[in-house]
């Protein structure tokens, strides 16, 4: 019998090893006499279970993990498995876990046993991983017109899986109640059916899975379609689907012009006028060098009323033979403005976070858009406007939204003289505002100034 003993730091493992000797007798005759001699045969040697496995196994959740022992030794081992203390009943060198979640991961042992000759054991950690749900495409804020659809996008990721659940609020009916809608591509895609104005809403898209939850929320604005323009807006509330000029020539895209309208106008080519200060009536893109003509649309009759004057800040247009006209803001109705909007909104201003404008370049106007129910009112002001910072504030009596603009000046490159050393300083101003009582305000910057002087310059 014969001892191996292996010993490192960490701990020790020994095997025995029995050589078994096997005689047989040969006789050689020599004259009368034998001659016997022995020969043994080859010794059989017995040795003890050597294990060979990956010490730690990753896996997702909910995934299948493939936990290999591979075993050496004579006789053939037999090889057990446990899970902590607790014996499973899985035999082999390959053991199979299904569905891996935080209960069926841990720490798992191979057990290698040969008879007579030893015992040895690995352990095996079976780590899961996960990840909590993120939207990585929320639904967006739109307006839709009563009778079409439109359809909203939310994807998630995360592991397990995340489900996702999409709820709706109305404004006006406190219901939670969904409007007509269906749903593709495994949830991911909603198709909402504008049927009444009523049922405008927040509508939420929610990803869950069983680590966690992240919901993202968007205003959706059923709109009844307005067909003419009305002379006095000149336009303003136009959300009709004429996309043709007076010329005859087809409206673009706004998005394909990367206008700071753009977002104003949707992802359409519909005419719309976001600039009734300086356009008459709506208008559209219609080639290139942001080249753009006015719409072939009506404009609206006028409705008179009677001996009252225009209420919830509604504004007085004409009078003719004791009659006037008002002009409502949005969400009120009547014929004096008399009847309030059938839900309110918060504010939501419209504005780029950063503008360059050419150093020496003309006037710049930087429009900053609000819509709201009531129509809110819009307010610039200067943070630091050295550093060309500025916020536009819009307000009604539901809330206040406010985004900040950087207007940048680009500089013009210094003209080089050879030999000439370079002074260079900046002046800017203050930029002034210019207000009116809409929906949008425009910031004016005089034109800003690099100026560089060199000492032939001075002289």
């Amino acid at each position: 019998m014969y001892i191996s003993t292996a010993r490192n730091e960490i701990g020790t493992d020994v095997k025995v090893i029995i050589p078994n000797y096997l005689s047989k007798s040969k006789y050689h005759n020599y004259g009368n006499e034998y001659n016997k001699q022995i020969r043994a045969k080859p010794a059989v040697l017995y040795t003890g279970p050597v294990i060979h496995a990956i010490f730690t196994v990753k896996v997702d959740y909910y995934t299948d993990a493939k936990l290999v022992c591979n075993v050496t030794g004579f006789p053939i081992p037999t090889v057990t498995w446990k899970h902590g203390n607790k014996l499973l009943h899985t035999f082999g060198n390959i053991m199979v876990v299904q569905n891996v979640t935080n209960t069926t991961a841990g720490q798992y042992t191979c057990i290698a046993t040969n008879d007579d000759v030893g015992t040895s054991q690995v352990n095996i950690l079976l780590e899961v991983t996960y990840d909590t749900p993120k939207t990585v495409t929320p639904p967006i804020a739109v307006f839709v017109m009563i009778d079409t659809s439109h359809n909203f996008t939310c994807i998630a990721t995360g592991h397990p899986k995340p489900s996702l659940i999409w709820s709706f609020k109305s404004y006006a009916q406190e219901s939670t109640t969904m409007p007509v809608n269906q749903r593709h591509k495994g949830g991911q895609v909603l198709t909402l059916f504008a049927l009444k104005t009523l049922e405008s809403g927040i509508l939420t898209c929610a990803a869950e899975n069983a680590f966690g939850v992240d919901e993202a929320s968007v205003e959706v604005i059923f709109k009844n379609h307005v067909t003419c323009y009305n002379r006095y807006n000149k336009g303003l509330t136009y959300n009709g689907t004429v996309n043709v000029t007076v010329n005859g020539n087809p409206c673009k895209n706004w998005k394909i012009y990367h206008s700071q309208y753009a977002n104003y106008s949707e992802d359409n080519n519909y005419c719309r006028n976001p600039l009734p200060n300086e356009i008459s009536k709506p208008w559209c893109y219609i080639g290139d060098n942001y080249l753009f003509t006015v719409c072939n649309i009506s404009a609206c009759g006028i409705a008179k009323c009677f001996n009252a004057t225009c209420l919830n800040g509604g504004i007085f247009i004409e009078e003719f033979r004791g009659n006037h006209t008002c002009i409502c803001p949005s969400g009120y109705t009547g014929e004096n403005c008399e009847q309030g909007p059938s839900f309110k909104l918060a504010p939501q201003v419209i504005l780029k976070d950063k503008i360059t404008v050419d150093e020496g370049s003309s006037t710049s106007y930087i429009p900053c858009f609000a819509v709201g129910i009531p129509m809110p009112t819009i307010k610039w002001e200067s943070i630091d406007a050295d550093s060309g910072i500025y916020m536009c504030t819009a307000r009604n009596d539901i809330g206040t939204d406010v985004k900040v603009i950087h207007v940048i000046v680009k500089a013009k490159p210094p003209i080089l003289h050879t030999g000439s050393i370079i002074h260079a300083f900046t002046t800017g101003k203050r930029g002034l505002l210019y207000r009116r009582k809409a929906s949008m305000q425009r910031l004016w910057i005089p034109n800003a100034y690099i100026h560089s002087i060199s000492q032939d310059d001075q002289r």
